[in-house]
């Protein structure tokens, strides 16, 4: 496949470029700055203020998993390891791990080096596993700038490469993500792993890179079961090697296959069995390695699923769907499909300005109408957003895997709309790009939001005051110190979400009776239960009359930690309590503290 701009630049590219492709190794050492830099930058923006929360431990993913990695212990051979039965590691032979959906690749690693490290305690841990998250995306900016670069032998522009790294290195979204001990960065970087070494398979063949992307996505799956939508771009791309199409278009793959031969076809069809089996062994044996306790029994023939496993993803399925009263779920009730996820991808993921390069590089590819990789990439891209935009649950984490390829896709418009430009128009363009993740960068150079508030509590409120809080919502005061050595009776009340009936009613008139205070750490609450009025008519009054000031509670202090350029001496804000709510519950809630008049 050819880009309508590659003949512009193929007479200025050396012959011996177009064959010069080395392994990531080769890659690396390789002196580039520019490269260098964009990969520095990348990684400095994913490990600023690792302490984001100051160690009082606000994400519920990272509380479970450091839980988890904490009450697992390390086998005492290797056969015991790979035992699911009797595996200290193995999630269900402890308390913590009884519901367990994720892999268990993330933990362990996380676990073996804070055992060597002397890291193996709860505040240690999540912070040594922030790390590790922030280099599993910094591994994703070296794989985006490579897979760009092999690309180059289908007529990829040799600048594109440097845009893909440059704009994934200031990509909002994976820079949030890789802040948080959560499988999200993990899964991110193997499955763009095994797409890479597919890709590379594709192109410079070789047996080592078809076991590379297999073991990777068997580590993958290890990770999260959501890894298999990568697969049907991995297997589209493994077998490409065995259909003669000189550019891999995909309409002239078909054609050449309709006109083989029977005997043709048959060999052809047992020569793509061998590569998908084998693909298929190793990967399943790269599982068994990275998370042996999926599995039923330690027998590697032996493919059944471990049955707590299984149990724990029916149990999840059934947390998610039309019933209005499990807390997390009433988010998703009315939400629009489509465009709720589009949005809050386009706004808050990647920034309007990135959105907009994406949909340049898209349309630059579509345009030649040709079935080339990149363009199959783009198809199963916009097939997997069209598939999880439209399903119950449409959080952002559920498209992180999309991002590094957004990326690749946004530098092939950033390069067919700015090459012509003037100098200036394309410094402006490049700042524009810049204000959204300068903006969000304030977040980690700032307290976290509910800090602030909890040390604002101990100095302002008075001793032994009884403080109401939300269900599902992270109480306040948060273990920060307390000079004074105040003590509040912190009370939780739980029928904030159940059915809105008189039952409920007077279960919650008396728990405000006697409250003191009123803490909403986040909009949890009062950003969920009032998009679902059919279900909650009174909880969205209330909501409605305590922020006009109609209740016997009176709003005395709110604590926001908002995307801001004030850190760069530009007075602006990025109010963005209206995006989806786990991009703003974790690392900057809205807190507000409401005062009961009496």
């Amino acid at each position: 496949m050819q880009l309508p701009f590659s003949h512009a630049i193929r007479a200025e590219r050396p012959a011996a470029e177009a064959t010069r492709f080395g392994a990531l190794a080769t890659l690396a050492a390789r002196v580039d700055p520019l490269f260098l830099f964009l990969l520095g930058v990348g990684v400095i923006l994913r490990l600023l203020d690792v302490n984001w929360d100051q160690s009082t431990h606000i994400h519920p993913d990272e509380r479970f998993l450091t839980m988890l990695g904490t009450a697992i212990q390390m086998p005492h051979s290797l056969v015991q390891y790979f035992d699911p039965t009797t595996s200290p590691m193995a999630p269900y032979n402890n308390s913590v791990g009884k519901f367990m959906v994720y892999g268990m690749l993330p933990i362990d690693l996380n676990k073996v080096i804070a055992v060597v490290l002397g890291n193996d305690n709860y505040n240690n841990f999540v912070l040594q596993g922030r790390v590790l998250a922030a280099f599993a995306d910094s591994a994703v900016l070296v794989l985006v700038f490579a897979s760009a670069r092999l690309l180059e032998r289908k007529g990829l522009p040799p600048q594109v490469k440097y845009w893909a790294l440059a704009l994934y290195a200031v990509t909002v979204f994976p820079i949030q993500l890789a802040h948080f001990f959560a499988t999200d960065a993990f899964l991110n970087a193997f499955m763009f792993g095994s797409f890479y070494f597919s890709l590379r398979y594709a192109l410079c063949r070789g047996d080592g890179n078809l076991i590379a992307a297999a073991v990777i996505f068997g580590f993958a799956v290890a990770t999260k079961v959501n890894a298999v939508y990568i697969l049907p771009l991995d297997i589209y791309l493994i077998l490409l090697p065995l259909v003669p199409a000189a550019d891999h278009d995909l309409l002239r793959v078909v054609r050449t296959v309709r006109a083989e031969s029977r005997p043709d076809l048959g060999r052809l069809a047992l020569r793509a069995i061998g590569v998908v089996l084998t693909f298929g062994i190793v990967s399943y044996l790269a599982l068994r390695l990275g998370d042996p306790y999926m599995f039923q029994s330690a027998n590697p023939i032996d493919p059944r699923l471990n049955i707590n496993f299984y149990s724990s993803l029916k149990q999840l399925e059934g947390m998610y769907g039309p019933s209005p009263y499990y807390p997390p779920a009433i988010q998703w009730m009315n939400k629009p499909p489509l465009v709720f996820a589009l949005i809050n991808m386009a706004v808050f993921g990647l920034g309007i300005p990135y959105f907009l390069l994406v949909v340049a590089g898209g349309y630059v590819l579509w345009h030649r109408r040709q079935g080339g990789i990149l363009a199959v990439c783009l198809l199963w891209t916009v097939a997997f957003f069209l598939y999880q935009s439209t399903s119950w649950d449409k959080t952002m984490r559920y498209f992180i895997f999309l991002y590094p390829f957004l990326a690749v896709f946004a530098g092939i418009g950033a390069y067919a709309l700015l090459r012509s430009l003037p100098y200036l128009a394309r410094v402006a363009i490049v700042a524009t790009l810049l204000v959204w993740p300068l903006a969000f960068l304030s977040i980690y150079l700032h307290p976290l939001s509910r800090v602030t508030a909890s040390e604002w509590m101990y100095a302002n409120l008075p001793n032994n005051s009884t403080i109401l809080c939300e269900e599902w919502d992270d109480c306040l005061p948060l273990g920060v110190p307390n000079p004074a050595g105040k003590t509040f009776n912190t009370v939780t009340i739980h029928s904030f979400y159940y059915p809105d009936d008189a039952t409920k009613w007077q279960a919650l008139n008396a728990a405000l009776n006697q409250g003191n205070y009123l803490v909403l750490s986040s909009n949890r609450g009062w950003g969920s239960m009032p998009t679902a009025p059919q279900d909650f008519p009174r909880m969205t009054a209330f909501y409605h009359d305590l922020f006009a000031g109609k209740t016997s509670y009176r709003l005395v202090a709110e604590f926001t930690s908002y995307p801001s350029l004030r850190w760069l001496g530009i007075p602006i804000d990025f109010p963005d309590q209206w995006s989806e709510e786990a991009f703003t519950v974790y690392d900057h809630p809205e807190v507000m503290i409401f005062e009961h008049i009496r």
